[in-house]
Formats: C-alpha cells, structure tokens, sequence
C-alpha cells in the first residue's frame, strides 16, 4: 500500500482504486486518511450494494408469454438512464450444461453483460431477455432453433410496449429470435447487433455460395437439384409453398429495416469447419511433446453447427438416439420395402426410392417434387397441401440444411463496414492479446464462441465499447 501511495503522490494521473462488493449493504464506503495515528481527512460514500440483478429487467419470454411493461429496477432507477433502451438475448445453451440450472445460467449472461456494458459507458435502460435456447435434451440444437422462430413474435410484443430508443443486441442462436422478430414481424428498433450470430450466411446474403464441408458425404454423387436444401428451387414460380423452404435470403430485410452491425469471430470453434465432421470430431485435442503427450483439450463445441447441419434427416428418431441428428428429411433417405418371394420363402428388402444416385440425378422435376430422394418426414412435408408459416419455421430447424458458414464467421456484402473480425490480433478488439487466455485451445488464443462472457473484461472491453458506442448508448 505504501507503494501504492507514493505513486499517487509522485503523480498526478496515478491513483485509481477499484472495488467490487462482496455482499449486500446500504452502509457506506467510508474513505480515511491517517497520519501519525490520527484521522486527518474522512468522507463518506453512500451505498447500497444488492444484486446485479436488482439493477436490470428480466424479461421471461420462457412460456412465450409477454410479461408487459416491467417495473424500474429496485438499484437501478431509470431516473439513472439516459431514457434509451439496450436489449439482450442469449443464446442456445445445453440442458443443464455444467451443472447449472435454468435460472442460474440466465442470471450469469445477463449480470455479466449488464456489467461490461455498462463498464463501457452505457446508460441505457438493460432488459435482459431470457427465452427457451434449453429445450429437449442436451444434443437437441434442432429443436431450440424452432423455439426461437416461436419466440419471435413475443419479443416483438414486448419491444414494443417500451418508451424510448430500442437497440437490441444477441449472442448465437439468438440472432434467430431477433432476426425474425424484425422480418416476420415488423419489430422496430433503431440499432441492431449481432454477435457471434449462428444463423446461416445465406440467410442474410443469398451470394454467398459456399457449399464446402457443408454438404453431407453420402450426397456426393446426388445432384445438387436433389438435395432437401435445393428442394425449393423446384417450386419456384408455381405459388407452392414449399418455395419458402429454404435459409437463402430468409432474414434478408434485416439490413435494410435497421442499423445493422455484425461482430463475427474468424477463430469461433463452434463456427469452424472441418473436412471429417463426425460426432467427435475436435471434441478431444491432444498436444504432444515429441511422443508424450502434455496436454489434453475438450470442447465439444467444436465445430458443432456444421455438425448440427450435417446430421439432420440421418437418424430415425429425434433426442438422445439421434447424437446430434435429426428424422426430418435433410441428408436422409427417402427408402421404400421391396417384397419378393423365394423358393416359399417372403424376402424383404429396403431400398431407396431412386436405387441410386444415376436414377435420382435423371428424375424429372415433377418426379422430384411428389418423390424427393431426402426423406419424407414428417408426414406433412411432401404432397399437395400447403404449408404453414409455422411449418416452414419447423423444417428450417429440423431438416432443411444450411449450405453456407455461419454469419458469426463471415464477412458478408449486405453488412458493408458495418462488421468487425474480433479474432483478428491487429484490430482493436484483441485488447492485452499479449496475455490472452491459452486455455490449451489448438487455435492459440483464438476468440471462441463465448468470449464474450467467459474472458475477462480486461480483454474483451473493445467490443462493448464498439457496440455501446454505434448502439448511442451512452
């Protein structure tokens, strides 16, 4: 301590003390200064130290049910605010993931953003929207993107019910909610920004033609016409509703409904492809030195969204008998039951409906739309009905594939200047990168999926300064 003040005395611009309560209190911060055993100078802070969670609102969009206009914050009045609005959605988050129950993992995003933007300057009133990202068991990403095309129009609801600027930022599979909530449902806000967003390129900017490792092996002498993802161009012109099934150009109008800025992270491993996709693949990453291996890295994240587009339509079943995989047409196989007898014997066979990828490939496209190749599951999806908004929404989750990155890695046309490579070491945003967090990560301090929250401010601070600062935050 003693060096301490003498560097406040020999300097004018030294002497900054940082204090974090450790408990709640209205008791005061009280300042004293002593010399030769006596009090020369005292003061006095007030204070009242509770929850980060009493000094924002959390908005239950679990039950999609809009809960309406929230009261102010009991430590956070918004007589403090500069009378704008920041609203944040998580992402997708695995049932229970490392122990945590629902509440505790939703507590933990909203009181660390709460902080850091604050920290960089905002002042804005912060509801932190808490929404169903957990639903099914923990390999079921599928389905959770289907709860957030549900919760969409609920978000749109509360949004709207709030007095003054909305600006409304999203980490992951959020950037669905949002995404939809602007396109599918006329939610007004003034700035939005994506981070990390695990939404599909194509769905932003149908330029992008990127089908690299994103296209299932067992199709690699099918047409692309034939493929579920390519489905829709089928359709297209006729007024069938099954033109709409696909991610090309489906959250297009974002761009131009608002403020757009996307934070991508070129060193995201949940975003990463590779060339092998299986189940495990980059789930276990050992270093060696020499021979002898001296560390051991686990991260089941790693390149799980291609692995999520991969997998669908190539299991019978959905939950924990799919690892990861979907029932729902995708890159399964529409198959069909041959009988034959002999001798006085009953044989049964299974085959698929194109024998093989030839006779698929030299389908008609009229044979294609009534007798795809891809599995015609669920029930619905292949006939002459049409199809609901609700349905579309569920098979773009389930089983219609993305054949383009995710927008959290990519640098798209629509977005112009308006995005930023976080994992990029010469910009602004790798903050200390000297001394970034290794982690044992194979991409040496690399910007990984949830960074945002899980390093310390100390490194991240650039990022929300940014969006604080194009979101007019402060």
């Amino acid at each position: 301590m003693s060096n301490f003040l003498n560097k406040i005395k020999n300097d004018a611009n030294m002497g900054v003390l940082l204090l974090e309560g450790a408990g709640q209190t209205t008791s005061p911060l009280i300042l004293e200064i002593w010399k030769d055993g006596s009090i020369i100078c005292q003061k006095d802070m007030p204070l009242s130290l509770s929850s980060v969670t009493n000094m924002i609102r959390t908005v239950n969009l679990r039950n999609l049910t809009n809960p309406g206009q929230l009261p102010q914050p009991a430590n956070n009045p918004d007589a403090n605010s500069n009378g704008k609005n920041l609203v944040f959605l998580h992402g997708y988050q695995p049932a229970n993931e490392a122990g945590l129950g629902v509440q505790d993992w939703h507590r933990a995003w909203m009181a660390e953003m709460f902080k850091r933007f604050y920290w960089s300057g905002s002042r804005a009133k912060f509801h932190g929207v808490v929404w169903r990202s957990d639903g099914g068991d923990a390999v079921d990403y599928q389905k959770n993107v289907t709860n957030a095309f549900c919760t969409a129009p609920v978000l749109k609801d509360y949004v709207a019910g709030l007095n003054g600027d909305v600006a409304i930022a999203a980490h992951s599979l959020g950037n669905i909610v949002v995404s939809s909530a602007i396109v599918d449902h006329n939610m007004s806000v003034t700035k939005y920004m994506l981070c990390d967003a695990a939404v599909a390129s194509e769905a932003y900017d149908s330029a992008v033609t990127n089908e690299a490792n994103l296209r299932n092996v067992w199709w690699a002498d099918y047409s692309n016409r034939t493929w579920a993802a390519n489905w829709h161009q089928l359709f297209s012109g006729t007024g069938n509703s099954r033109e709409n099934l696909t991610w090309r150009d489906r959250f297009a109008d974002v761009v131009s409904a608002t403020e757009t800025w996307n934070f991508r992270s070129t060193g995201d491993e949940v975003f990463n492809l590779t060339a092998n996709p299986g189940v495990l693949s980059g789930t276990i990453e050992i270093g060696y030195w020499g021979i002898i291996p001296i560390s051991v890295n686990v991260n089941f994240g790693r390149y799980s969204w291609q692995k999520q587009e991969l997998f669908k339509g190539i299991r019978y079943s959905d939950g924990w008998t799919s690892f990861g995989g979907t029932a729902e047409a995708g890159w399964g196989f529409e198959t069909a039951v041959q009988t034959q007898t002999v001798g006085d014997e009953e044989q049964f066979s299974v085959i698929p409906v194109y024998t093989n990828a030839a006779g698929a490939n030299a389908a008609s496209t009229n044979d294609l739309r009534t007798n795809p190749a891809f599995k015609h599951t669920p029930g619905w999806l292949v006939g002459t009905n049409a199809l609901s908004q609700g349905q579309i929404n569920f098979m773009l989750g389930m089983g219609i594939p993305a054949l383009t990155p995710s927008t959290g890695r990519t640098s798209l046309s629509p977005f112009s200047t308006r995005q930023f490579d976080v994992n990029d070491q010469g910009s602004l945003f790798q903050a200390n990168y000297a001394t970034w967090p290794n982690r044992g990560d194979p991409d040496f301090r690399a910007w990984l999926h949830n960074d945002m929250k899980d390093v310390a401010y100390f490194f991240t601070y650039p990022l929300f300064d940014k969006i604080v600062t194009v979101g007019g935050l402060k």
